[in-house]
């Protein structure tokens, strides 16, 4: 009678998983299934800085700008009008709802965007807004002026103006990016943290879609928003969001139709998709993969450390490896930030020294000799820092490898969770850690900002004045000065070598042809909104 049971057990086991496989494409009820390959830090605009959480956030919220492919279209703006000195930038907002049917107004704009900055709030993400030359955003941030002196007005309901600096050019672009949607403010009272976001009660959005659930270490489900202004237009009933960290895991779940896409591909798998399959895609991204040293180590002091470091690894042995296309990255600062006059930014200057492949071994070695470690003889064994992925693991195991046989220097390798190492980061609570960053918006700035003294990013604890001033002039400037300033300031920051980059991104992911109308911003998020499936 036990051997019956289990095997009726065992044919509805197998049953329900097929039937969970077709329902992914139900008629009745479209439900997207996509895995993000992890999970969200937070999904609160406010506090999100990770392209998993800005994924979701893209979907549940609505921002003045939607951004996709490159292209910078109306959302709740359905018009601006720009000062002929370009520096007051007039949002009309057309008459739209929240999720709760409430009428959202040009000072949900003004609430959201004051809690962003608020220093009381202690949003990772705050100094980001530095780069919106708004007027007053510096002095608010450091706590010398009052929000009423900050260039964020609402004239009326369905007004938003916003009073610069000086023109600039990135902002429509940067506007899209999660940090700058509305809140509702009546939702909100003083001491609320983040967690209001993944509540499905408090959860109160403006986007094509809203939380109906949210699994701890699961998943995120999103059912369509019935009071967005654009709802007609939206086909997919619900969304799934997926937290597979493990390529492997998410590759098998993409392959027996438990997920119509994924965003994390297993390396050994990449060649021959490249070649084989048409759901399949890459595309440059603009980012940078590097390790931090951080700086309030002693062991780090030395320079000459720092420099053997950066001579020691094997770019290019790193990224064959990968096979992803990624491109050997020798400075910070990735390609395809364009200027008026159509020039990449990385066009104008040199590998600032530091090789692609394993020639300068012999350099590293006269270095940390000279240092005091010779063969690496009494360098303390440290920690080498990274978020659990299967890619992150294997250019751990290859930095530890080259750090050995080339510089006769020990690391322990340490692999945490998302939500765990963005926090020791954040913290300081690392020797030696992986470090990843794409732009928020198209402007070398985005990148090189994150290094200046006390900013919440800059987690090696790196400090030069003079860097701190060449990026504060530059957030001043345009033009070629601005290009010159920032130039100036990479090379500060290739000399004092807080980091190591690896290799500049690319972005892979699979996407069942069954999906269409799909897009993607050019930092990495993926926009379903629009999606549906072909009949």
């Amino acid at each position: 009678m036990k051997h019956y049971l289990s095997l009726l057990l065992g044919l509805l086991l197998i049953l329900t998983s097929c039937a969970n496989s077709q329902d992914l494409n139900d008629n009745d009820n479209d439900v997207f299934t996509w895995n993000l390959g992890s999970e969200p830090n937070t999904i609160d605009p406010t506090y999100s800085g990770d392209i998993a959480g800005s994924t979701v956030i893209r979907h549940t919220f609505e921002g003045l700008i939607r951004e996709s492919n490159g292209i910078s279209m109306p959302g709740i703006a359905k018009s601006w009008d720009i000062s002929e000195n370009q520096k007051v930038i007039t949002f009309n907002l057309r008459e739209s709802l929240w999720s709760d049917g409430s009428p959202l107004t040009s000072s949900d704009f003004v609430f959201a965007w004051e809690r962003a900055i608020n220093p009381k709030t202690g949003s990772t993400y705050a100094s980001i807004w530095e780069f919106t030359n708004i007027k007053g955003i510096s002095d608010y941030i450091a706590g010398t002026v009052s929000f009423d002196k900050v260039g964020i007005y609402a004239p009326d309901d369905l007004t938003l103006v916003i009073e610069l600096i000086q023109p600039t050019d990135y902002l429509l672009s940067f506007l899209s990016n999660s940090y700058f949607m509305p809140l509702q403010e009546s939702n909100f009272n003083s001491g609320h943290s983040d967690k209001w976001a993944s509540t499905k009660e408090r959860a109160i959005s403006n986007g094509p879609f809203i939380l109906e659930n949210y699994t701890l270490n699961e998943s995120i489900k999103l059912i369509k928003n019935a009071n967005y202004w654009d709802a007609d237009n939206v086909d997919l009933y619900g969304i799934n969001f997926l937290f597979i960290e493990n390529e492997n895991t998410s590759y098998m779940a993409y392959e027996n139709g438990e997920t119509h896409g994924i965003a994390n591909v297993p390396n050994a798998k990449v060649s021959t998709l490249k070649g084989e399959d048409n759901n399949f895609h890459i595309a440059p991204l603009l980012g940078t993969f590097y390790f931090n040293f951080n700086l309030s180590h002693d062991m780090w002091s030395d320079v000459r450390i720092r420099k053997a470091f950066n001579l020691a690894i094997d770019r290019q042995a790193i990224v064959d490896t990968l096979a992803r296309n990624q491109i050997p990255a020798t400075q910070f600062v990735s390609p395809g930030f364009i200027d008026n006059d159509g020039n990449d930014f990385r066009d104008y200057d040199s590998d600032f020294d530091n090789p692609i492949d394993n020639s300068r071994i012999s350099e590293a070695q006269e270095l940390i000799a000279e240092a005091g470690y010779t063969n690496g003889d009494g360098f303390p064994t440290f920690e080498l820092l990274y978020n659990t992925s299967d890619n992150n693991r294997m250019v751990a195991e290859m930095v530890q490898e080259m750090l050995k046989t080339n510089l006769g220097i020990n690391c322990k390798l340490a692999a945490q969770e998302w939500g765990v190492y963005i926090d020791a980061r954040v913290s300081g609570n690392f020797q030696y850690s992986k470090g990843s960053w794409t732009a928020d918006f198209l402007d070398p700035i985005s990148m090189l900002g994150i290094f200046t003294s006390n900013n919440p990013l800059n987690a090696s604890n790196y400090s030069n004045k003079n860097y701190d001033q060449l990026i504060e002039e530059a957030i001043n400037s345009v033009g070629s000065d601005k290009a010159k300033l920032l130039h100036d300031a990479e090379t500060i920051l290739m000399t004092d070598l807080p980091i190591v980059p690896i290799y500049h991104y690319t972005d892979i992911w699979l996407i069942n042809e069954s999906v269409i109308n799909w897009s993607r911003s050019s930092f990495g998020i993926m926009d379903f909104s629009k999606a549906s499936f072909i009949e």
